[in-house]
């Protein structure tokens, strides 16, 4: 009887020891969005159009699991637009850098490959997005709905490929 306490103990033990292992390294997993990212823009559609010329995400690692991301555009009119920031896909709110049509940003992790953000302008949401990621870690598409400047609705589909 002694002995089959002792044992169970060590087990309980040895299950704790690698459970305590285990978390940080599911925990530190890099994100599938991470690397560089080029619109298709033969394969999204704009509704109302016209399509961007182009555009690039850059998605890398920051503090604490947090993912800092630029993403670089060319509006149809040959404008470009920049804008930086860091999310820890909590659902907080986060400053952004570069835009006058928002301020900030929410990210809030759905699933290991998805995401839903929103665009935020003084405390309003103007567009909310859902992010996915291919199975084969390829293809990243991104659907964009909101209302432009002038009240007008959009839904944008953008299909990105890892570069």
């Amino acid at each position: 009887m002694l002995r089959t306490k002792l044992f169970m103990s060590l087990v309980a033990s040895a299950a704790v020891v690698l459970a305590t292992i285990s978390i940080p390294v599911l925990s530190s997993t890099p994100s599938p969005f991470l690397g560089t990212w080029i619109l298709d823009v033969a394969k999204s559609t704009f509704e109302p159009g016209p399509p961007l010329k182009s555009e690039i995400w850059v998605a890398t690692s920051a503090s604490n699991g947090s993912v800092h991301f630029v993403d670089d555009w060319v509006e149809p009119d040959g404008t470009t637009g920049h804008v930086e920031f860091t999310s820890a896909f909590d659902g907080r709110a986060t400053p952004v850098a570069g835009s006058k049509d928002f301020d900030s940003t929410t990210y809030k992790k759905v699933s290991a490959t998805s995401y839903e953000s929103a665009l935020i302008k003084s405390g309003k949401i103007v567009e909310r997005e859902l992010h996915v990621i291919s199975a084969d870690g390829k293809t990243w598409r991104t659907t964009e709905r909101g209302k432009d400047s002038e009240g007008k609705a959009y839904i944008y589909r953008l299909v990105f490929n890892r570069r």
